[in-house]
């Protein structure tokens, strides 16, 4: 009995670990066949990435924005045919969205101050403006004028390499005094904003 005891111990023992090799075969086959598939679509994605010229995003760049200032308390007498504010510094090619800011006192019967932007190699306007009023007849002149301010939003595309956007403003009815006392030209090249 004793023999058929350790026999039948020993057909347990062996049985088990039989088992045991079966459970082994049976999850590491499909576990390390599912490792090697996982390795290889891994590496397939890598090397088409690498193939197609992708590549991880670069940081965004910081905006680019040219500034001119003409300071407070100025008196740049306004024509009626334009007078030259302030100018860009010379910018590299590409597309600009120009912001500009002109305080301007006007005086008595002048109506109102218009001001626009343009490329100096392209000169003009292209017809957005900015546009200032005064309606009073009894306004005073020079400092006793209507303060306003013109604002322009408008975007150009500089096709020159050192060209420059330049502001420039006109008064309704020259001779009345009246004038333009600071300014803001800002341009910021598009394609170059935090996002």
């Amino acid at each position: 009995m004793r023999t058929g005891g350790v026999a039948l111990a020993g057909t347990h023992q062996n049985n088990r670990k039989g088992l045991i090799i079966v459970i082994r075969r049976t999850l590491s086959r499909p576990t390390a066949t599912a490792v090697v598939f996982l390795f290889g679509v891994t590496a397939l994605t890598f090397g088409l990435l690498r193939q197609s010229g992708a590549a991880e995003a670069a940081p965004p760049k910081p905006p680019v924005v040219f500034q001119t200032k003409v300071t407070c308390c100025q008196t740049i007498e306004l024509s009626s045919g334009g007078t030259l504010i302030a100018t860009s510094p010379a910018l590299p090619a590409g597309t600009y969205l120009v912001h500009a800011t002109v305080g301007v006192v006007i005086g008595p019967n002048d109506g109102h101050v218009t001001c626009a932007t343009a490329p100096t190699s392209v000169g003009g306007n292209d017809g957005i403006f900015g546009y200032a009023g005064n309606g009073a007849t009894e306004s005073g002149s020079g400092p006793d004028g209507v303060y306003g301010s013109d604002t322009i939003v408008d975007t150009w595309t500089i096709t020159q390499p050192g060209d420059t956007i330049y502001l420039y403003c006109w008064v309704g009815n020259f001779g009345q005094g009246t004038y333009a006392s600071e300014a803001v030209l800002a341009v910021e090249r598009l394609g170059t904003l935090i996002q």
